[in-house]
């Protein structure tokens, strides 16, 4: 309002002085000579021409008792005449925010219309955002102010409310969002469409952002195909799945001997576990369970005496008795099982040696019994049934030879003595020109070989004259 005064006033001098072409009196009260004063030598100061220092009315030069000083006589001082007090001549108010014109300083001025929700505000400013006024004509949603307003909090820098898919995450004031990735459609990306963080139990599957298998909810049921550890059931994972992955246990260890096998099974005969602690078994072949096999079909060793043949066993009659077939080791009582059985004389393994005290028949050594033992039974040959007269080897298990008056099979002659000449030679041949050999009788022998002029004719004589 000064200002505004100052400038008129100035404007108003600066007027008078260009028109009548002289110079202002001074403030001073001082008489320059020019056509209107403002104050002479003896002014008051107070602009009402009289110089005194009371004023009045008509700026006589009186003066008066009731005067203010400023020569309009209305008594507000502003020397415009009316009582409003604003030093115009027109009496208008000075202007102000609310009076419908846009002044100096003003962004808008729509009068009784401003409003802190329209298009001007009461503090005569366009709407913005951060000016704490909601207007919903700027497409505003809310405005919390400057100060206040961030893309996290409740009310967004843009003066939006905050929201999940705006791509903001809000986390201030009220909000709870881990994140916001504008609810692009991908619940696996590292953020879902619920501005949160990909966690197991969301009820969503995440595999590229959480390494997720399957996600349920973790709705406490670990058998429905889906952990809450959102994971596949899978034998191992110490979770009784029987439903889902046909489970009878899971104690999530590699112990076949504990009640659950690595399988997920229960210990049972004949799943080719041995389970000692947890079944009582001494063996367990499998599909090899049988009560011929080493391993009888309720997982107890098969061991000689048991009634049952196993494949290392010759017999098996259920006892630990000898002499009835079958012996305590269960072999079958035999010659050549190394124990003398009933009926044996020895029995060595039947070893091969039958010159070592017992024969491969587990029999003492005797001559006759086929087998030449020279060292346990002075034989120089045994041919069983062979042995006899007329044969190599004589019923005494000695060889057959040339002299002892029993003829061999090699000999044409045998008349128990080594002398020729007696029809018989000491080499068993019969004695007769032709056998190469001087007998009685003849005169040389060179075999009948035809030549009779090679000094022995084929009648084993010299040759003579007349022969």
């Amino acid at each position: 309002m000064w200002l505004k005064r100052v400038g008129q006033f100035s404007l108003v001098l600066l007027l008078a002085s260009c028109a009548g072409g002289e110079s202002l009196d001074t403030l001073d009260g001082s008489d320059n000579g020019d056509q209107a004063d403002f104050g002479e030598e003896s002014g008051d100061g107070d602009g009402d021409g009289d110089g005194d220092a009371t004023g009045d009315a008509t700026g006589d030069t009186t003066g008066d008792t009731t005067g203010d000083g400023d020569g309009d006589g209305d008594g507000d001082g502003d020397g415009d005449g009316d009582t409003t007090g604003d030093g115009d001549t027109t009496g208008a108010p000075d202007p102000f925010c609310g009076d419908g014109v846009v002044d100096m300083g003003e962004e808008c001025d729509e009068g009784a219309a401003n409003d802190d929700t329209g298009s001007c505000t009461t503090m005569c400013t366009l709407p913005a955002c951060g000016d704490g006024f909601i207007q919903p004509a700027a497409g505003e949603a809310c405005d919390d102010g400057v100060a206040t307003n961030a893309d996290n909090a409740d009310c967004t820098s843009t003066c939006q409310v905050a929201s999940c898919g705006d791509g903001l995450t809000h986390n201030a004031g009220t909000g709870t969002e881990a994140c916001d990735d504008g609810q692009n459609g991908d619940d696996d990306d590292g953020c879902t469409d619920a501005c949160a963080l990909p966690a197991c139990g969301d009820g969503i599957a995440q595999p590229a952002s959480n390494g997720e298998a399957c996600d349920d909810g973790a709705n406490g049921d670990d058998d429905d195909g889906c952990t809450d550890a959102c994971a596949l059931p899978v034998c191992g994972d110490g979770i009784s799945q029987p439903t889902s992955n046909g489970e009878a246990c899971d104690d999530g260890n590699t112990n076949d001997d504990d009640g659950c096998t690595i399988a997920c099974a229960l210990p049972a005969c004949g799943d080719g576990i041995l389970q000692s602690n947890s079944n009582s078994e001494q063996c367990d072949d499998g599909a090899g369970n049988a009560d011929d096999q080493s391993c009888l079909s309720n997982c107890v060793l098969n061991v000689c005496g048991d009634g049952f043949l196993s494949p290392t066993e010759g017999c098996d009659d259920g006892n630990a008795d000898d002499g009835d077939g079958c012996d305590v080791a269960c072999n079958l009582e035999s010659c050549g099982n190394g124990t003398v059985d009933a009926g044996e004389a020895c029995d060595d393994n039947a070893d091969g040696d039958n010159d070592d005290g017992c024969t491969d028949l587990c029999t003492a050594p005797v001559c006759g019994d086929g087998f030449p033992q020279p060292t346990t039974n002075g034989e120089e040959c045994d041919e069983g049934a062979g042995n006899g007269p007329g044969q190599f080897c004589n019923n005494a298990c000695a060889l057959n030879i040339c002299g002892d008056g029993d003829k061999s099979p090699t000999e044409a002659c045998d008349d128990g003595n080594t002398v020729g000449g007696d029809g018989c030679t000491a080499f068993c041949t019969l004695e007769s020109c032709g056998n190469s050999t001087l007998e009685l009788g003849e005169q040389c022998d060179d075999g009948k070989n035809g030549d009779d002029d090679d000094g022995c004719t084929d009648a084993c004589n010299f040759p003579v004259c007349g022969d």
